[in-house]
């Protein structure tokens, strides 16, 4: 059995939510991620799903700068690696 697992998503949308009135950090944010596994390049999903993939990954995101490295409409690699 694979040691890692190597998933193909795409991020469909990025939600922002208000922060709260106040704040006194400004760079604040609150952001929900939703990523849907790819169906149509079935190699990179062979790890893990031997038929047509499925799935969903919901994120709250609150550090400013990883929104630098999400592009709604774009896929991503999901490494699943277990914690040793």
């Amino acid at each position: 059995m694979a040691k890692q697992l190597k998933a193909r998503f795409t991020l469909q949308m990025v939600e922002q939510h208000a922060t709260h009135k106040g704040a006194e950090d400004q760079d604040q944010c609150h952001v929900n991620a939703k990523f849907t596994a790819v169906t149509s390049n079935m190699e990179d999903c062979a790890s893990w799903s031997k038929w047509t993939p499925s799935g969903e990954l919901n994120m709250t995101i609150t550090n400013p700068a990883a929104l630098d490295v999400l592009k709604v409409g774009e896929d991503y690699f999901l490494d699943i690696t277990p914690v040793k």
